[in-house]
């Protein structure tokens, strides 16, 4: 059963990981998908293979959400480009494993900007 089939979802973190997973699954239930990650060729060879096994309709944006523009470069390219999406994965994430004073301060501020930073505002936007 393709419980998702005709819905747009929107994919975060989409390159690597449980982002990639996620899109696999998504596929599987008929949902068509907008991919975003940083690396295009990751992104691209994702869609191809959700494009051959599934027959859904698959989009890539190429997005860095440490730049705190990203979000709403993401919302303007989809859903203000009357291109609704359905369901927001958020996805897209990394994290610092060092004793947290060993952390230079300005990998935590891009931390904070991908994981609750751009992860609320998608979430706003897409509400």
């Amino acid at each position: 059963m393709q419980r998702l089939s005709g819905q747009r979802a929107l994919v975060t973190g989409a390159s690597s990981g449980i982002g990639t997973e996620i899109a696999r699954k998504l596929a599987a239930e008929g949902a068509h998908l907008v991919l975003t990650a940083r690396r295009l060729e990751r992104l691209t060879a994702l869609a191809d293979e959700l494009r051959a096994k599934h027959g859904v309709t698959v989009e890539t944006l190429v997005s860095d959400l440490e730049d705190p523009a990203a979000p709403q470069q993401l919302y303007d390219a989809t859903e203000g480009a009357d291109k609704p999406v359905d369901v927001l994965i958020n996805c897209a994430g990394f994290g610092a494993y060092d004793d947290f004073i060993a952390i230079p301060w300005e990998r935590h501020a891009r931390m904070l900007q991908v994981n609750i930073v751009a992860l609320t505002q998608l979430s706003h936007l897409f509400a």
